[in-house]
């Protein structure tokens, strides 16, 4: 393994290492000091192992991996080697390789969300798909959201916004804007709110307090 890729492996191990210790110490963010041009910028293509060049989605899960999503499979990155799934070595994806949605859990598993193929959970090497069975209400997953208590939560293409019960998906009602019905990107407020982002305009579900998004002190 080349010693930046080994550096950046290193890093996520010591990350995920000191999480899983309850560390409240992470990692240093970016420093804002400094321009974007002194940043180093590495990028990967198609030759250096990439199945295709348009990457949809990206996660981490809880053991170090980067997560890819692509229009020709879920891609695994160590640092250093890309690791294709695609319907070709993986059943579950059932001829369908495009990966439109990534969410990691807290028990290491991963959602994956595909644009035809409905939701897949990967964990431990294996896979599971979820079909209307689940109730789960369309074939192209949109997004994925794992709030801080463990629940599931996916936006789907003209399917609407669904909470995965761990038996069943159950439909959260958004109202009735056109274009509701698609939803595009979930996320979790600091009170527990969902914030769901459609095609018919920007939803929030939650205990029925008006959001408090401008905190006191800000802007500085």
């Amino acid at each position: 393994m080349e010693r930046q890729a080994l550096l950046r492996w290193v890093s996520r191990c010591i990350l995920v290492l000191t999480g899983t210790l309850g560390s409240v110490e992470l990692a240093p963010a970016l420093d804002t000091a400094k321009l974007l041009s002194q940043y180093r910028l590495d990028v990967w293509h198609v030759r250096d192992g990439l199945p295709q060049e348009s990457v949809r989605a990206i996660t981490e899960t809880a053991d170090g991996y980067l997560w890819l999503g692509t229009q020709a499979g879920l891609v695994r990155f160590d640092g250093d080697h890309f690791r294709v799934f695609t319907s070709g070595n993986t059943p579950a994806f059932q001829q369908r390789d495009h990966i439109l949605a990534l969410g990691a859990d807290y028990d290491g598993g991963l959602w994956i969300g595909t644009g035809g193929g409905g939701l897949l959970y990967a964990k431990n090497g294996r896979f599971r798909a979820y079909s209307s069975a689940d109730g789960l209400p369309a074939e192209q997953i949109r997004s994925i959201l794992t709030t801080r208590d463990g629940t599931l939560w996916i936006g789907t293409e003209r399917g609407g916004l669904h909470r995965y019960d761990g038996r069943r998906f159950i439909r959260a009602p958004l109202g009735t804007g056109e274009g509701e019905s698609t939803v595009r990107c979930l996320l979790e407020a600091s009170d527990g709110g969902i914030w769901a982002g459609t095609d018919g305009g920007l939803k929030l579900i939650s205990r029925g307090k008006r959001p408090n998004v401008h905190p006191e002190g800000w802007p500085p």
